[in-house]
């Protein structure tokens, strides 16, 4: 499986934070604006200047309220002041960090007009999504920042269209269907079905490269095919639960089947989390949400969706079992962090830590972790030919594509 950064965070302290200029200043006098982003590895990546500094890149996070930055050593190189201390957590609700916040800091997302807007920083640094995405990432950008905008995502074409939501109707009318969201602390949540008839609300989650996760009291809850896995990385480290198999989930009226899902008991989370848990029981990310055409009106809280021409009913996933991480200087060095069980990989003795020098002869450069899990979610029986490095040798494994998960 893809390895999964859980980045989206949660406060927990009580503390005003806001932009300190309107969200319509971001349209500089007009109906829209739109920004461009890279969907990379499962994630939205856009690029913002901070106190007209050059352009570093945030994971735009629909599942983050707040805008959040790793290193508060960056807070030093723009010369800001950082004040306020508040606790934060994950959306793996399993750990608390404390963060510092900056007022008034200066933001602009090429295309949409410069605000100021209060930030957090981590109190430590956390690589959190550089190794997994393959490129730097300082931080993540949080709903709040659009205040009351409409928001449009278009995976295929990489953009994001901020909206008045006074002209919203213009931009809505090739949506094929409405739907009713639901705000909690400024992140938007949606309602989901499963094939037992079984429903729930969702955050939406365009901060998480997965399909479905949930938060479950028991193995009883889990679906018939599963198995133990290290489901990604939290705040506070390495996030451990199961990996299933639900064989239907339906979102926006619209049926995946045999979709990977993420499990994780609920007594791994922090005490503080459970009022969270009682408003919403799962997450709904980028695995699916790519598959549609989306426009946010957080004014009157409805959602307008069609799927795009990337839908597939049934969803495609990493069928080798190797959850890996990129390093080295342009991240051009992949490692093997964690192995499925009954997987092929599993099968074939490939080992955590484990250096993969080239995949069916593609090498170098041109190995990267989004060709690679390309390449991994291909139908099942492919066979791959790849070359590891161990303990200073070379060796040269097998493996068969497979739907290990059932």
């Amino acid at each position: 499986m893809k390895y999964v950064w859980i980045i989206s965070v949660v406060l927990l302290s009580s503390l005003n934070l806001s932009g300190n200029d309107l969200p319509i200043t971001l349209l500089g006098g007009k109906h829209s604006v739109t920004i461009p982003f890279d969907f990379v590895a499962g994630y939205t990546v856009v690029n913002v200047s901070i106190n007209d500094r050059p352009p570093i890149s945030l994971v735009f996070d629909t599942g983050a309220q707040h805008t959040l930055f790793f290193d508060p050593g960056y807070a030093e190189t723009l010369g800001v002041r950082l004040s306020d201390t508040i606790t934060v957590m994950g959306s793996d609700m399993s750990n608390q960090m404390d963060a510092y916040v900056c007022r008034e800091t200066h933001l602009q997302l090429d295309g949409a007009q410069g605000v100021h807007h209060d930030v957090l920083f981590l109190d430590r640094r956390i690589d959190l999504l550089d190794h997994a995405i393959g490129r730097p990432i300082q931080g993540i950008l949080g709903i709040s920042f659009f205040g009351n905008l409409a928001v449009k995502i278009d995976y295929l074409k990489g953009r994001i269209t901020l909206i008045d939501p006074n002209h919203i109707t213009r931009y809505t009318k090739q949506y094929q269907s409405k739907h009713p969201l639901t705000l909690i602390e400024s992140r938007p949540h949606i309602n989901y079905t499963k094939s037992d008839g079984t429903s729930g609300l969702a955050l939406l989650d365009t901060g998480a490269s997965l399909a479905y996760s949930s938060f479950i009291t028991s193995e009883n809850q889990l679906p018939t095919s599963w198995i133990p896995s290290v489901l990604g990385q939290g705040l506070g480290g390495k996030l451990y639960g199961y990996l299933g198999i639900e064989p239907e989930i339906q979102i926006f009226d619209t049926p995946f089947t045999k979709v990977i899902s993420r499990y994780q008991i609920t007594n791994q989370i922090e005490q503080s989390a459970l009022p969270i848990l009682a408003q919403r029981d799962a997450l709904i990310g980028n695995t699916l949400l790519s598959q549609f055409d989306f426009t946010l009106d957080l004014l009157n809280q409805e959602i307008y969706t069609k799927p795009n021409r990337k839908y597939k009913k049934e969803t495609r996933y990493n069928k080798s079992g190797l959850q890996l991480l990129a390093y080295g200087y342009k991240f051009h060095k992949i490692y093997v962090h964690a192995v499925d069980i009954r997987s092929p990989a599993f099968l074939a003795d490939f080992r955590e830590g484990d250096y993969i020098v080239s995949c069916n002869l593609i090498r170098g450069r041109l190995l990267t972790l989004n060709r690679l899990y390309r390449i991994f979610s291909q139908a099942s029986d492919k066979t791959l030919r790849i070359k590891v490095l161990r303990d200073g040798e070379i060796l040269t494994k097998e493996i068969t594509l497979a739907p290990y998960l059932g």
